[in-house]
């Protein structure tokens, strides 16, 4: 059943929501001519003329799936909405309150609210996200963009982040505007106004249909191809996520630290470390498996050790409980095995500075 919703009702009925990995970049900002003709045109034409004129408008429909995240530790349950379509129009609304508010010196009213709103497809576009709901300055709001980036809490390695420079040029074309610029002071009250749902979408929980995100990558397909690298990323992370700690950490450091640890060993002309993170991945799973391997089994060992139902037996848990222990034979779901891989990229960074190469001789696994 499709349900109406504003953004802020839909902030309401969950305690988050999160665009997920699996997505784009928020391309409704993006600084192309052809992109900035269609931005103009839905922001200037539709959703301020819509807002100016208290005049309602629909934004379509937003599909997504609702993932509970619940913590044993804490006792806590944390009821998380994810976009699979309608990430673009979620994040537009989003900068749309959050200008508004700032505008009319209100942003403490509903900051609660658009706090919910977040990005896990970079720590950089989270971190923006969460940093732009403590800049409130409307003392300069005609040069917002300039004045965002020259602030002392705006890092200059986010405007490498598509999304970040995307969600800085939207706010910019707020900005321009001669109509939202007006002194008018109840636009806010238009948009937080529930019962007359001034900008509105139709909700849709493709749970219940039974459907997942195999029908987003399809539904997507005319948007930025996923690379291998960013498929394989939400698939582990999927895989990891029984830790929550250690996934947190994961999902930082493979677009922070582990980068500058990886960079050196890239390809020359490159400027990515998704080869050699895999490689170096390749390498500690073999380690790992081996650890515990039957010495001269009778049965073949593994070959691929990128394989994800392998990676799942070295990784994760999921299959395992306290009722079932898991078996050297057949499972290898320890904890352990994670944090090892988390210490050994942390630890390549001290490796870089050691004076001599590192040998790693090798054995035969069998006699010959």
């Amino acid at each position: 059943m499709n349900t109406i919703h504003t953004l802020i009702t839909l902030c309401k009925k969950f305690d988050k929501i999160e665009i997920p990995t699996i997505q784009r970049d928020y391309a409704q900002g993006r600084q192309t001519k052809e992109v900035g003709k269609l931005r103009v045109k839905f922001v200037n034409n539709f959703l301020i003329e819509a807002l100016v004129d208290n005049k309602p408008i629909e934004l379509d429909f937003v599909y997504g799936s609702v993932l509970i995240d619940v913590n044993i530790k804490e006792e806590t349950t944390t009821k998380i909405f994810i976009p699979l379509d309608g990430q673009q129009r979620l994040t537009t609304m989003f900068l749309l309150h959050y200008f508004v508010a700032v505008k009319e010196n209100r942003l403490q009213e509903i900051i609660n609210i658009l706090k919910k709103f977040t990005y896990e497809t970079r720590p950089s576009a989270r971190e923006f996200c969460g940093s732009l709901l403590k800049f409130d300055d409307a003392s300069k709001l005609k040069d917002i963009k300039a004045q965002i980036i020259d602030s002392s809490w705006f890092s200059n390695d986010w405007l490498k982040d598509p999304t970040v420079s995307g969600m800085l040029n939207m706010l910019d074309l707020f900005a321009q505007s001669d109509k939202l610029m007006s002194p008018t002071t109840h636009f806010l009250d238009n948009l937080l106004n529930e019962e007359k749902k001034l900008i509105s979408f139709y909700y849709t929980d493709l749970d219940k249909f039974g459907l997942t995100e195999n029908l987003y990558i399809r539904m997507n397909a005319r948007g930025k191809k996923l690379s291998d690298f960013e498929n394989f990323k939400s698939e582990f992370f999927k895989m990891i996520n029984y830790n929550s700690e250690i996934l947190e950490d994961v999902k930082n450091k493979i677009e922070g630290n582990w980068v500058n640890n990886l960079w050196n060993f890239r390809s020359a002309d490159s400027f990515i470390i998704d080869e050699p993170f895999m490689s170096f991945l390749k390498f500690i799973t073999q380690m790992l498996y081996f650890k515990r391997a039957e010495f001269r089994s009778q049965n073949e060992y593994e070959k691929d050790f990128l394989d994800f139902k392998l990676l799942e037996r070295i990784y994760s848990k999921a299959n395992t409980t306290e009722e079932k222990p898991s078996t050297d034979a057949e499972n290898l779901f320890y904890d352990d095995n994670l944090k090892f891989l988390v210490f050994s990229l942390d630890t390549l960074a001290d490796l870089s500075k050691l004076l001599e190469p590192i040998n790693f001789v090798g054995v035969p696994l069998v006699d010959t």
